[in-house]
């Protein structure tokens, strides 16, 4: 009899949760970031020719930033210089780019999905004799381990120990990247004149607000960051829209 009475109070106590669980409310919002960031290095090389009496200090190749926009990837840059001082020039520029989430409002409250959205502008690419203009040239995506945002934008450096520092997420494979890269489940990429990534950042978001892991936003890492002398390759994505759309129960 006991036994049973046991039993009929448990199959209670979980029917109480059960409702509970039910009638908690889930919302959907959708973020802007609060903070955007683009970081900048350059390594240099030149040939000194006949005529030429002095060398720059630093050679640079600095992109113009639309408002909002980010840059990923490298570019490799050449200047033939003008008479009479005909000195060439040749630099590699790498670029990540960076964005943070105001989540102060959901802290503490229960994260059920967090999915970030990333739209990408007109992306730049030649190797060799090939060049286009379709494609995206975004490798990885990583957790910032620095405070960037408190940092010019964008951020210039003269070597890649200036690029905005991250590590990598637990279980977060490459992104799909290159002309026609092949379809991923986990990173479902549409080309329809804008590239765009959706992408799962449910554990990383969920630690942030519940205050295990301090928030420092995302990395975006080019595919190469490497320095090649005297290459004119270029892999560069702008990145002109980030959203996150966070569940959360209320």
């Amino acid at each position: 009899m006991k036994r049973m009475k046991s039993i009929s109070m448990i199959c209670a106590f979980l029917l109480v949760s059960l409702i509970t669980v039910s009638c908690k409310k889930t919302v959907t919002e959708s973020l802007k970031p609060s903070n955007q960031g683009t970081s900048e290095s350059v390594d240099a090389d030149w040939t000194k020719k006949i005529y030429c009496i002095s060398l720059p200090t630093k050679a640079t190749n600095p992109e113009s930033l639309k408002t909002n926009e980010v840059l990923v990837g490298y570019k490799r840059f050449y200047w033939p210089g003008t008479k009479p001082l005909p000195c060439d020039e040749w630099s590699t520029c790498v670029y990540r780019g960076a964005f943070r989430f105001d989540l102060s409002k959901y802290m503490g409250k229960g994260v059920v999905s967090a999915i970030l959205h990333i739209g990408l502008g007109q992306a730049q690419y030649s190797s060799g004799s090939v060049a286009s203009n379709e494609g995206a040239w975004i490798k990885s995506i990583c957790v910032s381990t620095s405070e960037w945002w408190n940092k010019p934008n964008p951020y210039y450096g003269g070597s890649k120990n200036y690029l905005f520092p991250c590590s990598k997420i637990p279980g977060m494979p490459d992104l799909p990247h290159g002309l026609n890269p092949p379809a991923q489940k986990d990173f479902p990429v549409k080309f329809n004149g804008v590239n765009s990534y959706q992408i799962d950042v449910t554990s990383t978001v969920r630690d942030w607000a519940s205050g295990k892991a301090p928030n420092l936003g995302f990395i975006l890492v080019g595919t190469n960051e490497s320095s090649v002398a005297r290459s004119r390759d270029r892999a560069v994505s702008p990145v002109d829209s980030v959203s996150l759309d966070i569940t959360y129960a209320k």
